[in-house]
């Protein structure tokens, strides 16, 4: 993915400022919901730059946040916000571990 970044002239800071310009432009709407590939943490997961996402959503206000990846399907809810994950066509296997729930 990182040959994807240096082609478009993206960094992570960039990126980040992206979904923060989209993110703060839907601050007036009742319902808010975010999509992305990966999980950003709460379930099952959230790695590296994906916790600055997670704090975002938070900071505005999101209802929600969707996403896929890991091979389970599972649920997360945190500071009233729900965090879905389905990246295995329903299977609600064991890809996640304990410590993925807390991230």
């Amino acid at each position: 993915m990182k040959h994807n970044f240096d082609k478009m002239d993206w960094s992570d800071d960039k990126v980040l400022a992206m979904i923060e310009k989209v993110a703060s432009a839907n601050s007036g709407t009742d319902y808010k919901f975010s999509v992305g590939h990966h999980p950003v943490g709460y379930s099952c997961g959230g790695h590296g730059e994906l916790k600055k996402v997670a704090e975002m959503i938070e900071k505005y206000g999101y209802n929600a946040h969707y996403s896929g990846h890991e091979h389970a399907l599972c649920y997360g809810h945190h500071n009233n916000i729900g965090f879905y994950m389905s990246g295995a066509g329903g299977y609600a296997g064991t890809a996640c571990t304990e410590n993925d729930w807390n991230a």
